[in-house]
């Protein structure tokens, strides 16, 4: 049992840190992930001009973005299933970073000078770095991440700008503008080939941040 080894105090404090980050993590899942079926409903090619594809990314990025972290997750996942070799790794580093800062209890003296918390930290992180890189799963880990980040950035591109999400995005530009005194430089533009009301829902948005700066006018 890990409360053999480990204190009830340290015990406790695991168990709050965990259950804390994971009642976080489902909150922000439940209120800003969007619908699975809006988020692969279509597909279209940019205007291929660097602006068009920059208001494409930022735009779905600010509002799928818990979407593309489930989505990493689960390639994530899919790559320990299938590479046992990976999962073995981390399960190591992790047992290795819990029991050298959290269980062990005995001074670890380097070159005659004991490691403070910070320095167990480090040599977790050194340990696990060169471990990860002799076993090979740090280039399938890279190259997991990179597939990844490659399928997130391909959506962003040829997934057009919903109303509502160029809305939310002219919402935070114009609170931001509101906030620091400056004008967006996505709010000027003129004209949204993928969506011509945003003028409409800017200008919404613009005069709702002004209600709520000002509520005495």
């Amino acid at each position: 049992m890990l409360s053999d080894i480990v204190s009830q105090e340290n015990l406790e404090l695991i168990r709050q840190e965990v259950g804390s980050f994971i009642e976080e993590i489902k909150e922000q899942c439940v209120k800003d992930i969007k619908p699975w079926k809006e988020f692969f409903a279509v597909f279209k090619p940019p205007q291929w001009n660097i602006s068009s594809i920059e208001q494409r990314m930022v735009t779905n990025i600010l509002h799928y973005r818990f979407n593309y972290i489930v989505l990493c997750l689960t390639i994530f996942c899919l790559r320990l299933l299938f590479s046992p070799i990976v999962l073995f790794s981390l399960v190591i580093c992790l047992v290795f970073t819990i029991y050298l800062n959290f269980i062990s209890k005995r001074p670890i003296i380097i070159s005659g000078t004991p490691l403070t918390p910070k320095g167990k930290l480090i040599a977790s992180a050194i340990f696990s770095l060169l471990f990860l890189i002799i076993s090979g799963s740090l280039e399938q880990i890279s190259w997991t991440l990179l597939i990844s980040f490659g399928i997130c950035s391909l959506h962003m591109i040829f997934r057009p700008r919903s109303v509502t999400a160029t809305a939310n995005k002219s919402y935070e530009d114009t609170k931001l503008s509101s906030l620091f005194k400056f004008d967006s430089k996505l709010d000027k533009s003129s004209d949204d080939v993928e969506n011509p009301d945003v003028d409409e829902l800017s200008g919404s948005s613009s005069n709702f941040v002004r209600r709520r700066s000002n509520p005495q006018n």
